[in-house]
């Protein structure tokens, strides 16, 4: 890569949510697709990195994933992609912090990160969306404490037993 293309695709990556949308939203869904999105994403890292970027917010999934499979596997076909984008992230100087992005809880978050083994992979707590899957802000942001990278705050008032699901 030029460093003008790799100028040009910095500007294009940070133009647009970083790792969001239809990027690395299809961790929790299907195996195959996960892979292809993973490798064209891992080139998103090397512009992240040109632009000087060190810690770089992702989403695995999204409320429309939520409940297509069980959770467990959802998890088990997430660490393998995840394990491989954090270490090429770290590779480059950059951590990686997952948002609780209405697609688990902080349990699942939690156990997720367990399993994916990665020191450089951490959270990004937003707390409208611990309220959408069922999690008391508070109490999970206590749980995922020591992974926190950044915090998506919001004002919201809601009564978040509205939203409770099945969770682990």
């Amino acid at each position: 890569m030029t460093a003008e293309s790799t100028t040009a695709r910095a500007t294009e990556v940070l133009a647009e949510p970083p790792l969001a949308g239809n990027e690395l939203d299809t961790l929790l869904g299907s195996l195959e697709r996960t892979r292809r999105t993973l490798a064209w994403k891992c080139a998103d890292l090397d512009a992240a990195a040109a632009a000087g970027t060190r810690t770089l917010r992702i989403v695995i999934a999204g409320p429309a994933l939520r409940g297509r499979e069980p959770i467990v596997v959802q998890l088990a076909q997430t660490c393998g992609p995840l394990r491989l984008a954090a270490r090429r992230a770290a590779s480059l100087g950059i951590r990686l912090a997952v948002e609780n992005h209405a697609d688990v809880t902080a349990r699942e978050l939690e156990i997720l990160l367990e399993r994916v083994g990665e020191d450089t992979l951490g959270v990004c707590f937003d707390t409208a969306n611990a309220l959408r899957v069922g999690d008391e802000p508070l109490a999970a942001l206590r749980r995922l404490a020591g992974r926190v990278l950044m915090v998506h705050l919001k004002d919201v008032d809601c009564d978040f037993r509205l939203f409770r699901r099945h969770v682990l």
